[in-house]
């Protein structure tokens, strides 16, 4: 892989703004606040190093010139701050500047202008065909930053994360669910239902177990497991297009997944619209529980020592399994032990409702 470090202007930044690539598979969505990226402006604007900017140079004929591997946050700052999409900072003092606080690019004095325009920034071109040398430069390069574990797994070179990331995070069941892509969730969802299935029921989710999955350099994406990972999606996505939306939590995925394999097991595949009535009456029985509970425990919180004896609490009407399944929902959610605890009660209670409309 070939590299050439510069200092690139920011005027040169902002002109090649259509030229440059931002949707590149390895960099992250863009989550800067405003605040943080009027941070950013500030420290160009007092002349403070930036960290460098990676962009991988595409080929001749390509539609874009480069693709950002490395600085999203950075080139977006400053982007939408030269196009008047944010001021500086209200607070933003510069000797012999006058009063530029609040104030956007185009209301700028000048001189104000030109010292930004002006402003450093340096730049690393990046010369490779090969896509796994920019994904683990991009794993390397976060490991002094704070990607989150998704992020770090999907910057991996390894077979189970080519498959979660093209196949299993791209299926159709995730936007049918109310769970929202931000940073890689479907891709972190894609992982759970693959570490599920690979174990053939309940094991420990955590992020540990999830990035020894990806270690696993003999999984093969045509293999029992890969095709079974998909069929399981597959049925996941019949259910929850009864009623999209209606799924809105990664445990309610998890969980549904296992009474699905549960049942599978004893010889039985129940139709969608049959599952998602029974979901629907389980989640909002769940959430009613929750929410009594959460109440039960703020008004003990909210005793003194001495009026605990002279209160008579009312216990919450929670029926027992509901009360375990909360317990195990609201403790360490990941843990295996807590996943067979969620996974018994709602494999049991869908068993009984199937088998009441028998």
């Amino acid at each position: 892989m070939r590299r050439d470090t510069s200092e690139w202007t920011v005027r040169l930044l902002t002109d090649l703004q259509d030229r440059v690539n931002t949707e590149f598979e390895y960099e992250r969505a863009e989550v800067w606040s405003v605040p943080q990226q009027q941070f950013l402006i500030d420290s160009i604007l007092r002349g403070f190093d930036l960290p460098e900017i990676f962009l991988r140079k595409l080929p001749d004929g390509s539609e874009k010139l480069f693709e950002v591997v490395d600085g999203l946050q950075r080139l977006t700052a400053i982007w939408k701050f030269m196009s008047n999409e944010y001021g500086l900072p209200p607070s933003a003092k510069y000797p012999d500047w006058g009063e530029v606080s609040g104030k956007t690019w185009s209301a700028l004095p000048q001189h104000t202008k030109a010292r930004l325009e002006l402003a450093k920034v340096t730049v690393t071109e990046l010369e490779t065909e090969d896509d796994d040398d920019i994904r683990e430069l991009f794993y390397r390069l976060q490991k002094g930053e704070s990607p989150n574990a998704a992020e770090r797994r999907n910057a991996r070179t390894t077979p189970v994360r080519d498959f979660v990331a093209d196949i299993l995070a791209e299926h159709p069941l995730w936007p049918a669910t109310a769970i929202r892509e931000s940073r890689y969730v479907w891709h972190e969802m894609a992982a759970i239902v693959l570490a599920i299935v690979n174990a053939d029921g309940p094991t420990s989710l955590k992020g540990a177990d999830l990035s020894s999955l990806y270690d696993d350099t003999s999984f093969d994406p045509e293999g029992y497991v890969a095709v079974r990972t998909v069929y399981f999606l597959d049925r996941l996505d019949a259910i929850a297009r009864v009623d999209q939306g209606m799924i809105r939590t990664r445990w309610g995925v998890v969980d549904l997944l296992l009474s699905l394999i549960r049942l599978e097991s004893e010889g039985t595949q129940p139709d969608p619209t049959d599952v998602m009535r029974f979901f629907q009456d389980f989640e909002r029985e769940r959430r009613e529980g929750a929410a009594e509970l959460s109440d039960f425990r703020s008004s003990v919180v909210s005793l003194a020592a001495d009026e605990m004896e002279e209160q008579r609490l009312n216990l919450p009407e929670i029926k027992v399994d509901m009360l375990a399944y909360l317990n195990a929902f609201t403790r360490e959610g990941a843990s295996k032990a807590n996943v067979e605890a969620r996974a018994e009660v709602m494999a049991n209670r869908l068993h009984r409702h199937l088998k009441g409309r028998a």
